[in-house]
This record gives C-alpha cells, structure tokens and sequence, in this order.
C-alpha cells in the first residue's frame, strides 16, 4: 500500500504541501510536478467532496505524489468516506479535546485498533490488491499505512495535547496557526507569548510522544523559519491563492 509522504517522514525528510483549492485534477497534477510533495483535498474550507476527491487522487499518484484530505469534521461519514477512496492520510479540523481524538480513532482505524467499517472499495484496490487478498493483513497494512493527524487549532487541543499525542491511532498533529491565534484571544498575532507558547507546548508534546508535527504557511520567509524551527513538513499556502498573487504580479508588469 503506497504512501511515499509517510515514506519521506520515515526518512527524516521534511515533505513540502499545499492545500488543494481549485480542485481540478490537472491542476493537481502539476503541482507534484512542480515539485511539491503532497497536496491536502480541502472538504472544511475548499469546494471539494469525495466524487471530485477521487480524480484528484488519481492525478497525483500518477506523478507519485501524495493525497491527503481534510475533512469536513470529525464525524463517522466524512473520516470514512474519504479513507475509502484510498486517500494516504487524513487531517480532521477543529479538535478540541481528547475524547474526540478516541473517536477519530475509533472511526479511521481497522480492529483491533479502531472500528473503521469494513468494505473492498478503492483503498483495498476493490479487493485486487496484493495486500488486500488476506483480510487481516489489508486492515494491518491500512492501519500502518495511512496518516491520521488531527488539527490543533483551538485553545482546548492545545490544554490536553500531551494527551491527545498519547493516543494510540494517531500519528501527529497538524497546527492550524489562524484558527488557533484567534482561539487564544491573539488573532493573526504570531508573535505574540500566548501564540509562540502554545506552538513551542505542541511541538515538545509531538516530539515527546514520537509523532510528526505539521503547520500551514502562507508566506515563503515565515515557511523557513518554521522548518528551521523543527516542524516535520509545511504546508505551503493554497493552489487558489498563489494563482491569483502571481495573476496580480504579472498584471501589476503588464500596467504599472
């Protein structure tokens, strides 16, 4: 079951994303052959649901990129549906305390770990793949191979993080720096003590623990500071967003 991101964080590499926005598959695909090394299916902000998910998915693994998908929260249907079509991990929006990482779990994770429905759809390759021909080592192989990262963007998360990491299913967690500078009162302050704090209390407690730690950066200077800092991988801004910059950019040449 192929996952070249969790190859690459395996490795001690530090994977480079974006978020997926625009949702269309050509598009996709250029950006792994732009170089980057995954793309994140946007279901809680962007447009995309798991019909589109699908033809994505399939442009990126043709350039050997990685899909991830967030969805569009915590529930039952969203997790599944989306490890379903065979995405290499998920990231779940809006965490907020370590009961609900027990149920992410228990809805993303084969027995004996979780209680994720089981059904020969496209992650088992509709039951065809080499991996998926014996039940128990489909759902072994699935658990080991697939991404589970929760989102810490809420004051909450960040009060019971070194619990949260300790749960058994889970393999990091994904910052989300704007939602959670408002979640502290400090809206778009990235500097200030309570920010930089509660960052500095979620990396100690992923690295601690033995899990990857992401981020998200709009800005390519802030992007460098936080893989000097120590992140696993940064997520890059959005496909949408740096379109239109460069669309602004050439137009401000072409009429200055």
């Amino acid at each position: 079951m192929r996952n070249d991101l969790l190859d690459k964080l395996k490795a001690g590499a530090r994977p480079v994303g974006t978020f997926l926005a625009v949702g269309n598959p050509a598009v996709a695909e250029g950006l792994i052959l732009a170089g980057l090394d995954y793309v994140i299916i946007d279901s809680e902000h962007g447009p995309l649901d798991v019909e589109s998910a699908v033809d994505v998915m399939r442009a990126v693994e043709a350039r050997g990129g990685s899909a991830l998908a967030r969805t569009k929260d915590s529930s039952r249907a969203s997790i599944l549906k989306m490890l379903d079509i065979g995405v290499n991990g998920l990231i779940i929006p809006n965490v907020r305390d370590v009961e609900e990482v027990h149920k992410i779990v228990e809805h993303s994770r084969f027995f004996p770990v979780g209680q994720r429905g089981l059904n020969f759809t496209r992650s088992a390759g509709y039951g065809l793949a080499d991996y998926a021909r014996d039940l128990g080592d489909y759902m072994r192989i699935a658990n080991e191979r697939t991404l589970i990262l929760p989102q810490c963007e809420t004051k909450p998360c960040v009060e019971q993080i070194e619990e949260i990491v300790a749960v058994e299913g889970i393999d990091g967690v994904f910052i989300g720096p704007f939602d959670l500078s408002v979640s502290l009162g400090k809206p778009g302050q990235f500097n200030s003590p309570e920010f930089t704090g509660a960052v500095r209390r979620v990396q100690k407690a992923c690295a601690e623990a033995g899990k990857y730690c992401f981020t998200f950066s709009s800005d390519v200077e802030a992007g460098r500071r936080l893989m000097a800092q120590g992140f696993d991988s940064l997520t890059l801004s959005t496909d949408n967003l740096v379109m239109f910059q460069a669309y602004q950019k050439l137009l401000t040449q072409l009429r200055p």
